[in-house]
């Protein structure tokens, strides 16, 4: 582990890319994700495991169950009866689709989701007021240091690395002197712990889509709310390359407000 801690650093400090115009990363950080969707049924907690992207300038925190989904379909295969076989692509597991793309250096932060068309959602940047303790842990064997804060209308705890100059971490925390390896709020509804770090792959770049449409937050929430309000209309005025969709079962949508009545953002 103390060898992933030196090379993080060392390529921190050596390559020169600017982020807005894609980088590749450099390190990559593990979390499984615990959230309380259902505050009516405490014993569904939902989970996920959750990856950070780390570059020089820039990163993204994604779902790493989504990445797997899509790069492997699960499949059954069953005889037709006519000497052939049928292949059925089941249903895969749900994941978060949003990416939370982070850019300290220039107070930035975009957060990327998927209503039909793929919108990119500029926020304001975070300013988290932390409280740096003297509390320390170990995380795999990374020194860690303990803050706590108030964000989004819940008090967390979070336990950063020093060691890795990285002024980033899960979702939307950061603003640190170093990488947010674990936090978790008071009422244990949400979580994200650390899960492993390793250098990043080639392929790993951080960079927001050209199709993505850029929305400010309130523009967003108007689609997202006649989304679950009146689906038939929704999709009725969203076409894709020319073509008009609409749901099979409209009420999916409807009751989805109902079972996610715990959000991670408790406040704007």
């Amino acid at each position: 582990m103390k060898k992933y801690i030196l090379i993080a650093i060392a390529l921190f400090l050596f390559l020169n890319v600017r982020a807005q115009k894609g980088e590749q990363a450099l390190v990559t950080v593990f979390y499984r994700f615990h959230h309380l969707k259902d505050s009516l049924d405490k014993s569904n907690l939902y989970k996920e495991r959750m990856v950070l992207w780390i570059g020089k300038n820039a990163s993204v925190y994604k779902s790493y169950d989504k990445i797997v989904n899509d790069s492997i379909k699960k499949t059954t295969v069953q005889e037709d009866g006519k000497g052939g076989y049928i292949i059925n692509t089941s249903n895969r597991k749900k994941t978060t689709v949003d990416q939370i793309f982070n850019y300290p250096s220039d107070k930035k932060l975009i957060v990327l989701d998927k209503l039909i068309k793929t919108y990119a959602i500029n926020e304001t940047y975070p300013d988290i007021n932390w409280k740096i303790g003297q509390d320390t842990i170990l995380l795999s064997g990374i020194k860690c240091q303990k803050a706590e804060t108030t964000f989004k209308g819940r008090n967390y705890t979070a336990w950063f690395a020093p060691d890795l100059p990285y002024n980033t971490g899960p979702w939307k925390l950061c603003g640190l002197p170093g990488l947010i390896l674990q936090a978790y709020d008071d009422q244990n509804e949400v979580a994200f712990m650390f899960d492993g770090l390793k250098p990043a792959e080639p392929l790993e770049s951080i960079v927001v889509p050209s199709v993505a449409i850029a929305a400010s937050p309130a523009d967003y929430h108007k689609l997202l709310n006649l989304l679950r309000n009146d689906p038939s209309a929704f999709f009725a005025q969203n076409e894709v390359n020319g073509v008009r969709l609409s749901p099979n079962n409209p009420e999916i949508f409807k009751n989805a407000k109902k079972r996610d009545n715990n959000p991670i953002e408790l406040q704007p």
